[in-house]
């Protein structure tokens, strides 16, 4: 009997042999039965293979393939396109982080966050320029986008090399994380938290510090959102520092429908930012275009 991860890796070789015909390679995607309901795991070998088979080749024809798949409106389309961008974003940057944006941009379902997490955090890695993109996630007017920032933040040390990952310095993670924190949405939070876990992991000193300082905020304001995100955070810290924070956060609790007090939220609502990201986007958009994707 076959068995799933063997027909998952021959339904990878048969859309490899297709990458060149987008269209028959989504009907054969869609003979093979895949859906919104599949998951990231189970169509993991499946891109896999694809993706292994398209390294031989030009990442002309990956990017193309990414272009063509991540306009789908169907999951399993789309969480091809991103593994499939991978090679891409080394190998032609500019093209596939204006892709990367685009696709970011629209996927509001969080089971494309991880993959688009991890195809950020190696694009911040490759080009440190990248760096203000990310920056500019902070300002936007969509929630899943905002949570990509504590995402990305999160693989960083991940997808490092082994032996850079020692050395990973979480100072300017923290103060992008400082412009988030104070988000009303249970999404940005959740990420923020997970980002600054990896934080006191890496660095227990200064993550400590900065939580520290968060806390006196959220205790001062009272400031529950920024007061959940710390709590969460604190698993990740040594005891007696976690205890000490812990403490001073003890009554600041979240009620119904806080507004969110982060400095990206202040700043967006002043200057109207996030009334800027579609177009920005957009222009990305036509600029991938125009150059012959």
């Amino acid at each position: 009997m076959t068995s799933d991860a063997t027909r998952a890796r021959l339904l990878g070789r048969t859309l490899a042999d297709l990458a060149e015909t987008p269209d028959e390679l989504l009907a054969a995607l869609r003979a093979a039965g895949t859906s919104e309901s599949s998951t990231a795991a189970a169509l993991r070998p499946v891109a896999e293979t694809l993706a292994r088979a398209l390294d031989e080749g030009s990442p002309t024809l990956a990017l193309s393939l990414a272009q063509r798949l991540a306009v789908e409106p169907a999951r399993d389309a789309r969480l091809i396109a991103l593994r499939v961008l991978r090679r891409p974003l080394a190998a032609d940057p500019e093209r596939a982080w204006q892709l990367l944006r685009r696709i970011g941009r629209e996927a509001d379902d969080p089971a494309l966050q991880p993959a688009l997490a991890d195809l950020l955090a190696r694009g911040v890695l490759a080009e440190r320029f990248r760096w203000a993109e990310l920056e500019q996630l902070v300002y936007s007017d969509r929630a899943h986008e905002r949570a990509l920032v504590g995402a990305a933040i999160a693989r960083i040390p991940a997808v490092l090399p082994r032996a850079a990952r020692a050395s990973w310095d979480p100072a300017p993670a923290l103060a992008l994380i400082g412009e988030l924190i104070g988000d009303a949405d249970p999404l940005v939070r959740r990420s923020l938290a997970r980002a600054l876990r990896v934080a006191a992991r890496q660095d227990p000193g200064v993550a400590g510090a900065w939580l520290a300082a968060e806390a006196e905020l959220a205790a001062e304001g009272p400031d529950a959102n920024r007061a959940v995100v710390v709590r969460q955070a604190l698993t990740a810290l040594p005891d007696r520092p976690a205890a000490a924070i812990r403490v001073r956060i003890a009554g600041v609790r979240r009620r119904p429908g806080p507004p969110s007090t982060s400095r990206a939220a202040a700043i967006a609502n002043r200057f109207g930012l996030a009334a800027h990201a579609d177009r920005a986007i957009s222009q990305q958009g036509e600029r991938f275009l125009g150059r012959g994707a």
